[in-house]
Formats: C-alpha cells, structure tokens, sequence
C-alpha cells in the first residue's frame, strides 16, 4: 500500500480529530438535553399524581377509600394537564389497595399493568395513536384506626410525549445539520493548514534541487527559528560542506594528476632517450638513477595521497591510545639523521604521553622533520618537545631557511601548496597538508612563526592523563 502524504495524512488526522470531538460534543449535548427533558417531564407527572393522593382519603363509616373530586375539577385538572403536554393527551386513573378498586379512571383508559408496581417508575408506552409517558405513584393514606390495615392507593398518571419527541427530533436535525457544516469547514480548514504547513517544506524541495545547478543556493527561510528555518540552516551547513568536499575533491584529483603527470613525462622520456643507439654504460647509469629518483618521488606522492584518503575517509582517528609521544619523536629524529647526521637537533624532554593512533603522530613527526631538511637550504634542524602548562605537549620543528611569509602561513597546509607558486621535482606540497590533517584528527592545532632566520612549526596536542600520573 502506498503511503499517503504529509499533506494527506495532516489533513486525515486533522478531520478524524475534529470530527471526534464534534461528534462527542453532539452527542453529549442530544443526551444531556433528553435526560433534562424526560426529568422534567416526570416531575410534572409526579406533582400531579401528589394532587391526586391528597384529595384521596379513608371514610371511617364506609370503612373505605374515596376519591373526592368534583367532575368539574376533574376537567380542569384534565385540562391543565392536557396544556403541560402540549394539547395532548392527558388521563389518570386511582385504584384503592389491595382489593384494586377503581376509585376514579378518565379517558382514555389506561391500560392494565404488567407485574408489581415500581413506585415511581415512568415509562413509554403507545395508546390512543400517540406516544404517552407514564408515572405510578403508591401511597398510604392516614387513618385513626388501630386494628384494620393501613388502606393503600394506586395513582397513574399518563400524559402525551409526543412534545419532547418531537423538540428531541429538532434537536437531532439541528446537532447533525452544524455537524455537517462544521465538517466541510474542518476539511476546507484542514486542507488549507496543511497546505501552509507543506509549502515550506515544498520550498526547500525546490531550492534543494538548485543546489547542483547552482553555486552557493541557499535554502529559503521565514525567519522565525521554527523548525522549518532550523532544518533550512541544517541543509545549507550541509549542502555547504558537500559542495566543499566536492571542490576539493575536484581540485585534489586535478592537483594529483598534474603532480604525477611531471614524474611520469620524466621516466618516459628518460627511458626513450636510453634506448636510442650508441649510449654508453655511464649514460645508461644516469638515465637509470634519474629513473629512480623520480620513481621514489612518484611512490611518496603516492604514499602521501593514501595517507590523506584514509584519513578523510575516517574522518579522525581510528585507533586511539595512551603514547609514548616523546619516544615517537626520538625515533623520527634518529630516523632522519640517517640521510643529515649532522643537521638535525633534538630536545625532547621524557616521559611526554599523549593520546592518539601512534603511525599517524609518526607521520606528523617525519614530515615535519622532512619539510624542514627540505626547505631549510641545508641550514640545522632544531626539533623539541616539551609541555605547556601540565596540558600542552608541544612540539617545535624549526630550519634556518628563508622562512614563510607571514600571508602565506595558513594557505602553506593546505594540500599541494608552494610558497613560490611553483610546481618542481623537489616535494610535491602535501607534507604540511598531512600534518594539519593529522593534528585536526587529534584535537590538536598547528602554526608556524617566524624563527629569524628560517620558519618554526609549532604542534600543541593535548597531553594524556598518563603524563600527569608519572609527573
């Protein structure tokens, strides 16, 4: 079954709602107002069956009960009674108890009842074409006598109900007939709040769908903060960091081919060149070695692009522990003095702990270093690693080169940036970049001042609760 709409299913549930509570006002109305009708109506029955006790009494010298009314009364009490029930019908009847002898019975003549006598009970019954109501009444009449029973009375009093019915039907017609109205005007209502509520929903739907065709399309917005204008700013963060990972994507993808297009044109060409007729050994050699270099330049590009797709595929650090930061650094140190024993400088100060994937703070610490051989015009290294304040471990990565301009310093992390502008065989701009990369994953933060002469990097990485331990 397909599933309905937003607009659909606010509408439905805005109808069902309403439609319950008008039906449950409508009928708390019809039988609260019939209640009030039918007690009404009883009490009338009942007050004139209390007349009729009172003009009942016992005859000692007849040793009975007699009904003492004169037959004009009676037809002004008959009359009356026919005026409460709206012209219709009115009659009464009086039986003396036990013996059931009829005192008084007007016309028409009240049926026989059915079973014992409810004192008090009131109910429907149909007679002389018309629905009448009646009220049975039973009493004690008082007397003197202390040796015969108690003389009783039966008093029934019937009157036509076809009034209430019929105010009872008008109310029916009426409840039912506002029902009807109210539920065109609730849909017509509904359709239209849902309607509203949908639009801007259908707004952000259109300007969504711009968002590919069109740079920087924001998400429209009514600038109450509802949660329409909160999920509007939700999607423009969001189709914003889309559309930068994109660019950057593109420009990667561009950036890297370029940097491989340059190793590749030198190896086809060196190799071409050898091949021609009449080359010696040593040229054969130098073509070789040229080959070489360029390869191992080609195979660190290559390295340094896995490293940042992994790290924007994690996005952060996949394996995180408790390090030996400061063993990481010594190693990277003794590492590069391999290819510069006498370039580069250490101050590491022990027992420095830092939490994080300990390969990537190696990465961090070999490209800091290389960077620094590499730009430093065959200055000294100078690498320390201290703390800062019991929370900071601090890394510092200094050269005597000519050092960064100071409107340069940011864009220099960013991937495949030169300080020149230009684009050589010597490093191909991502040594930085992974650093920054690197030290974002590990809320860390990087920057790089002036060391007069030559740059200085500076790495704070937060210190693990392991070094406040041994401290």
């Amino acid at each position: 079954m397909k599933a309905l709409s937003i607009r659909t299913s606010l509408t439905l549930w805005f109808v069902v709602m309403t439609g319950v509570l008008l039906i449950g006002f409508g009928a708390t109305l019809y039988f609260g107002m019939r209640a009030t009708l039918r007690t009404e109506f009883d009490r009338r029955l009942l007050t004139r069956a209390e007349a009729l006790v009172a003009v009942c009494e016992w005859e000692e010298d007849a040793r009975s009960v007699e009904f003492e009314m004169q037959p004009e009364m009676a037809a002004e009490f008959i009359a009356m009674g026919k005026r409460e029930a709206g012209s219709g019908t009115f009659t009464f009847e009086i039986r003396a108890l036990p013996d059931g002898r009829v005192l008084h019975a007007s016309d028409p003549v009240l049926p026989a009842l059915a079973g014992d006598i409810e004192v008090g009970a009131s109910f429907a019954f149909e007679g002389s074409g018309e629905l009448l109501r009646e009220c049975s009444l039973r009493r004690t009449l008082p007397t003197e006598s202390e040796v015969l029973p108690a003389p009783e009375v039966l008093v029934r009093v019937a009157a036509s109900y076809e009034l209430v019915v019929d105010q009872l039907a008008r109310v029916r017609t009426i409840i039912l007939l506002l029902t009807a109205i109210a539920v065109v005007v609730v849909v017509a209502f509904g359709l239209f709040l849902s309607r509203r509520f949908v639009r801007p929903l259908r707004e952000l739907g259109a300007a969504a769908s711009q968002v590919g065709q069109q740079r920087g399309a924001s998400m429209p917005k009514r600038g109450n903060d509802d949660e329409v204008d909160r999920l509007a700013s939700i999607l423009d963060r969001t189709f914003t960091a889309l559309e930068d990972a994109a660019e950057r994507k593109a420009r990667f993808t561009a950036d890297a081919a370029h940097e491989l297009r340059n190793p590749v044109s030198v190896i086809r060409n060196a190799a071409e060149i050898a091949l021609r007729e009449g080359r010696t050994a040593d040229e054969m050699r130098e073509f070789l070695v040229d080959i070489r270099t360029t390869s191992k330049r080609m195979g660190d590009i290559v390295e340094s692009l896995l490293t940042l797709a992994r790290m924007d595929a994690e996005a952060g650090v996949e394996r995180s522990e408790v390090v030996d930061f400061a063993s990481i650094v010594r190693d990277a140190v003794t590492a590069a003095r391999i290819a510069a024993p006498t370039r580069v400088h250490c101050e590491i100060n022990a027992g420095t702990f830092v939490a994080g994937d300990p390969n990537l703070l190696r990465i961090l610490v070999d490209n800091l270093i290389g960077n620094a051989l590499r730009h430093g015009n065959g200055s000294h290294v100078h690498v320390t690693l201290g703390t800062r304040d019991t929370r900071k471990a601090v890394l510092t990565v200094s050269d005597g080169g000519p050092g960064v301009p100071e409107e340069l310093r940011d864009a220099v992390f960013r991937r495949f940036h030169r300080g020149n502008g230009q684009r050589s065989l010597e490093g191909a701009g991502l040594g930085l970049a992974i650093v920054a990369e690197v030290a974002v994953a590990h809320g860390a933060t990087c920057r790089i001042e002036s060391a007069e002469p030559g740059a200085r990097v500076i790495v704070e990485l937060p210190v693990s609760e392991q070094s406040h331990l041994d401290e």
